[in-house]
């Protein structure tokens, strides 16, 4: 178990790990207002505090994305010094941490091969992907169970009834197809774009500090941990749009500044 975690209403590591990796890089936010060595303190210390809290859910796909998130914010900031505190974070978790998070990682030995029972799962859906690739099946919560049971061949490793895909762009393909995954990757690719490129537009400023935030959340969270899993659906999309509703507004805002047209009158 997870012990106190389960005030979140569910025993699931990972799901624990969605609503976890979502929140992260939000206590990454007051470090870029503090300024007084106080409250630099205390911005560091919850955003240690954050990161111990994702290690505790054991979810190994939330810890690939927190880490990811936190190596692209210290991108822009002190990398050396960013990487160098990233590591000591990850050698004292496993060395004073509960026994549960080495275990946890010891397992990937075993089970590395199939992304943890992952692949034979995509197997499965890849091919019923196949068979309507278009459209999908259909949007809709117990969707993929039905599909991937129609598609299960028995084989050794198949699990039975898997609520989803653990994966969040086969889960897109399965319930939306083609077309729905294509809108996905244009809205995410043209919002990481605009944010790149507004960040390398403003030199300073807590915009930028806000920006840097956003753009390494949404890869960290919403691209290297949506590989493992689901993560941008029901309630654990919230962090997603509200990073995205907090770029927009710095974008608008910052190009209306700039007399450039926003984002809203782009196409009018």
């Amino acid at each position: 178990g997870i012990g106190g975690l389960t005030a979140f209403g569910n025993r699931y590591h990972n799901v624990i790990g969605l609503i976890l990796g979502g929140l992260f890089p939000f206590s990454l936010i007051p470090f870029a207002y503090s300024r007084r060595p106080l409250e630099k303190g205390i911005s560091i210390f919850l955003i240690v505090l954050g990161f111990l809290a994702t290690f505790m859910t054991l979810s190994r796909g939330t810890w690939a994305g927190v880490m990811v998130t936190f190596l692209l914010w210290g991108a822009y900031r002190n990398w050396k010094l960013i990487a160098g505190g990233l590591t000591v974070l990850v050698v004292s978790v496993f060395l004073f941490g509960p026994n549960s998070i080495a275990e946890r990682a010891g397992l990937l030995e075993k089970q590395i091969g199939t992304a943890s029972g992952r692949t034979p799962i995509w197997e499965v859906a890849l091919g019923q992907i196949m068979e309507r690739p278009l459209l999908g099946y259909g949007y809709g919560p117990g969707t993929f169970t039905a599909v991937y049971e129609e598609g299960r061949t028995h084989q050794p490793g198949e699990e039975s009834n898997v609520p989803h895909e653990h994966n969040l762009f086969i889960s897109l393909l399965i319930q939306n197809g083609v077309v729905g995954l294509s809108l996905y990757l244009w809205f995410f690719g043209v919002m990481v774009f605009n944010v790149f490129r507004m960040i390398g537009r403003i030199e300073s400023g807590i915009d930028r500090e806000i920006l840097v935030v956003i753009v390494s959340g949404l890869i960290g969270e919403y691209l290297i941990h949506a590989m493992l899993e689901r993560n941008n659906v029901g309630n654990w999309a919230i962090p997603f749009w509200a990073m995205t509703g907090m770029a927009m507004a710095i974008l608008n805002r910052s190009q209306s500044n700039q007399g450039a047209p926003t984002l809203g009158q782009i196409g009018e």
